[in-house]
């Protein structure tokens, strides 16, 4: 049950005129087009609307399908060579490679065991990785997903 020394001080208050009496009685609104109060127990109509924004801005860069495809190739063995890697990865997936980069250690110039290979479209990139993903090399189990664009 509402406070009734409450509803009688904000009665006397200039900014809600006689919206404060609509705590208690039936709907009143105010001289302002907002605010509108019900009671707390009368049932509220809520009208539910789909927010569908004019304009949404992606962070995630969609290639064409002709341009080159970045696969991110992780859990490599720390032992193994570029040039072995490479002739690895060609020999299973049969697709030319534009470039593989192998990920460094910048203070000890040591391989992290991740590399990104680049393939010439999509479709290559995407057979590339499912040929590659789950392949075995050494006694490691080599991953591969899509390379996430760096800004």
């Amino acid at each position: 049950e509402p406070n009734q020394d409450r509803i009688n001080e904000r009665k006397t208050m200039k900014l809600f005129g006689t919206t404060a009496a609509s705590l208690v009685g039936t709907r009143v609104s105010s001289r302002l087009s907002s605010p509108v109060f019900y009671r707390h127990d009368q049932p509220q109509e809520v009208a539910t609307y789909k927010y569908v924004p004019a304009y949404r801005p992606t962070n995630e860069y969609i290639a064409p399908k002709s341009m080159p495809f970045t696969l991110h190739v992780y859990n490599i063995p720390r032992s193994i060579s570029r040039k072995l890697f490479l002739d690895l990865v060609s020999k299973r997936v049969n697709e030319p490679i534009f470039h593989c980069n192998f990920v460094n250690d910048r203070e000890r110039n040591v391989f992290l065991g991740v590399a990104y290979v680049r393939f010439k479209d999509e479709e290559s990139g995407k057979r590339a990785m499912k040929a590659l993903d789950g392949m075995q090399i050494g006694d490691l189990i080599i991953g591969a997903n899509v390379a996430k664009r760096q800004y």
